[in-house]
Formats: structure tokens, sequence, C-alpha cells
């Protein structure tokens, strides 16, 4: 009882020390995996903003050209793969990808909204947020639209997260899958030493006893 008892402890504690080791390496593997997928999402949104911004007349936006900017949004759209908005510098939608020219004017004013007044503030806005039109987690990225020196606009770029977690998802079976391989791995390798490692003290028992 004595002898099993031992080598049951032992066989427990390599188990325990794989398992907390793998949780640890399991976590922080996640959490960098999450952050870096992210970040080259937004830098790659970011780079084709700059590529749409670039086929947007300064005029059509101080005209309220909504049927021309619809028409370049829903082209732009499909070459690109994500939701593009172009909103003026009141923060009235002009232009929605994803929203016909009538649902367009239901829109609310989106002068708060994160990432468009750091775009009207001269700078590039990012802001990771659930959508209330879309349901689902999206990502936006904000550019300005200048004329000269004014700012005029913005271009909005927005994207579903739920390619990154379906990614990440994947990763993390796979993690699991590594942590069960560990743990029978772990089981099978604290038998062995167990075993080698209570062989001498048996051994020593019986040699007490003898001797007793």
């Amino acid at each position: 009882m004595i002898k099993r008892s031992f080598k049951s402890k032992l066989i427990l504690s390599y188990v325990f020390v794989i398992v907390i080791s793998f949780a640890f390496l399991a976590f922080f593997l996640d959490k960098n995996l999450e952050k870096n997928s992210i970040h080259n999402i937004e830098t790659s949104l970011i780079n084709q903003a700059y590529l749409v911004e670039n086929q947007i007349t300064p005029g059509n936006i101080k005209q309220g050209d909504v049927a021309q900017l619809e028409s370049l949004v829903t082209s732009l759209s499909r070459r690109v793969k994500c939701r593009i908005s172009i909103i003026n510098n009141l923060g009235k939608v002009l232009a929605d990808s994803e929203k016909t020219q009538q649902e367009v004017l239901h829109m609310e004013n989106h002068l708060y909204r994160p990432e468009i007044k750091a775009a009207l503030a001269g700078g590039t806005g990012i802001d990771t947020r659930y959508s209330s039109t879309l349901k689902i987690d999206m990502l936006y990225v904000a550019l300005p639209i200048k004329e000269n020196t004014e700012i005029i606009g913005t271009i909005r770029l927005a994207l579903p997260l739920e390619s990154v977690q379906k990614t990440l998802n994947e990763i993390r079976k796979t993690i699991l899958i590594g942590l069960l391989f560990a743990l029978a791995l772990a089981f099978i390798l604290g038998s062995i030493v167990a075993g080698n490692t209570i062989r001498p003290i048996n051994r020593m028992i019986q040699v007490s006893r003898r001797f007793s």
C-alpha cells in the first residue's frame, strides 16, 4: 500500500508539473496569437483604406453626391472584401457598401464614434466593437479625407472578426490536443521514473527487514 501510494504521488506530481507548465504556455501563446492576428488585420485594413481613399473625389463629398459615392464603395468593397463607409465631417453617413441609399438616410450620426473622431482629428482611427447593425464584432479603421489641408470627411473600412475567431479556435483545438498528448506522455514517463525511483527504496526496505 505504501509503495503504491508513493508511486501514485510521484506520477501525479509529474503530471501536475506538465499540466501547469503547459497551461501557462497555452495561455500566453493564445493571447499573443490573438494580439498579433488583430494587429496584422489592422495594418492590412489601413493599407487598403489608403488605396480606397485615393479613389474618392473630394468634390463628391462636398456636394453630397450619394449616388456616385454609393457606386464607388459598392465596387471597391467587392475588391477589398470588407465593408466601406464614407462619412462627411459632420458625422453624416453618405454611402455604405452594406446599405442602400434609402437605408443610409436612416443611419445614425457617426460623429462620436471613436474611429471617426480620431480620423476627423487628422489621425488614423481604430476601434473594435459590436455592430448593432450587423449583430457581430467588427474591427473599424478610419482615415481622414482631405481637400488640400481641409478635412472634409472620413473613409472607414470594417471587417468582421469572425474569421480571426475561427482561426484562433482552430489553434486552441490544436493546443488542447497537444495538452492531452502531453498528459498521456507525462503519465507514461512518470510511471517509468517512479518505478526507477522506488526500486532502490524497495531494496532498502527488504534489506532492513532481513536485518530486523
